[in-house]
């Protein structure tokens, strides 16, 4: 009996001496102050990774993404042997890296690079492969990660034949009634709905007498006028005669001197 309570009493000697060891440790070990987020001294935030090709996407962390082009684009159409105008707008891609490199290209082909990620650029070609009705442009633009977008822009072919017969064709007058002998000052108006259309020459007749000859004339806009002056008017009735030449086509248009002793001009072809 007395050997039990001995042995007990060993044990719970041993309880107290676990507990008191532990408490001295809690109390060793120092306590941290609770720091609001977002405070100075809660310090920076934690950079965002970057997931690696095939990971998981995390939530709220944008993927960098490649060069945005912003527009590409040039005319409708244009006459081989004209220029025309390419321009562009690059600007870096979402949490992308800046635009190091601009290019365009036909085909396999560079036509024209190193460009700025904003500009234009100006081209005449002189030939275009048989049967084609476009020339593809294409714009590629890469960022300094090696990322690479590209757009195609695509600029129909007119002929210089048909960029001819869209021009309306006008004649007038100043004084708009004349007589024999009266200083003429004659108008050429053309509307067009395709410019430029350059080196054009154009020729003002009435019978078989040349009033006037205009030679480098270009076209710019919708809206074109060239002026003449006619000191020799016979005082007959006949016809001034507009002859446009552009790239080795001819077109004219006719205009009748009618009335006596007063003559105006009145249209009678196209």
């Amino acid at each position: 009996m007395r050997n039990f309570r001995s042995k007990s009493g060993i044990a719970v000697l041993s309880g107290y001496m676990v507990l008191f060891l532990a408490f001295a440790v809690f109390a060793a070990e120092p306590v941290k102050p609770v720091v609001p987020k977002g405070s100075p001294a809660a310090g920076p935030p934690p950079a965002p990774r970057v997931p690696a090709a095939g990971a998981p996407v995390t939530p709220g962390v944008p993927i960098p993404q490649g060069p945005r082009i912003v527009s590409f684009a040039g005319p409708e159409r244009f006459v081989p042997g004209e220029t025309f105008r390419l321009s562009w707008q690059v600007e870096p891609g979402v949490a992308g890296s800046p635009v190091s490199m601009v290019g365009i290209y036909q085909g396999e082909t560079v036509v024209a690079s190193p460009l700025p990620p904003t500009g234009s650029h100006d081209f005449r070609p002189v030939s275009y492969p048989v049967g084609a009705s476009s020339l593809d442009y294409t714009l590629k633009a890469r960022d300094a990660s090696g990322k690479v977008s590209s757009r195609i822009a695509s600029v129909g072919i007119l002929s210089a034949q048909h960029a001819l017969r869209q021009l309306e064709i006008g004649l007038q007058a100043e004084p708009r009634e004349f007589r024999a002998g009266m200083p003429i000052e004659l108008r050429v108006t053309m509307g067009s709905t395709h410019w430029p259309m350059s080196g054009m020459e154009i020729r003002v007749k009435h019978g078989e007498r040349t009033v006037g000859r205009l030679t480098g004339y270009a076209i710019r806009g919708p809206v074109n006028v060239a002026g003449l002056r006619d000191d020799g008017f016979p005082g007959t009735s006949g016809e001034y005669i507009v002859e446009i030449e552009y790239m080795r086509q001819v077109r004219e248009r006719r205009f009748a001197t009618y009335g006596v002793p007063y003559y105006s001009l009145t249209p009678i072809s196209r």
